[in-house]
């Protein structure tokens, strides 16, 4: 299973990191209106990573990790945040947005867990 890069720094993620939750849920509705709710699956992780100041050789290392995952195609990659790995991850969009300013580059990934480790 492949791995989000580790950058020049020694870190996977720098801050700040939002990082969330979803929950899978189906709704059922029937014909007098009511409903009938429940979950499709555990707890999920969601993360927004800002990596702000990259050299030019992170944020090509970074955009090749993408390229290679074929943006929200594969699911199959892993990353440690915090010292917690997980496992089935997948880019949250099929594009990358990378911004060059004064101090170097800026790169906004989103991601999401697709089933749990």
């Amino acid at each position: 299973m492949a791995s989000f890069p580790t950058l020049l720094s020694g870190i996977v993620s720098l801050y700040p990191l939002t990082q969330g939750s979803r929950i899978p849920v189906e709704v059922l509705q029937f014909s007098d209106f009511s409903e009938q709710r429940f979950k499709r699956s555990a707890e999920l992780a969601r993360f927004s990573l800002t990596l702000d100041d990259l050299s030019a050789t992170d944020k090509a290392t970074v955009v090749t990790f993408f390229e290679t995952a074929k943006g929200s195609f594969d699911a199959t990659w892993d990353i440690t945040v915090s010292g917690s790995t997980y496992s089935y991850m997948a880019f949250a969009s099929d594009e990358l947005q990378c911004t060059e300013g004064d101090a170097g580059w800026s790169v906004n990934v989103a991601c999401v867990q697709t089933r749990k480790n």
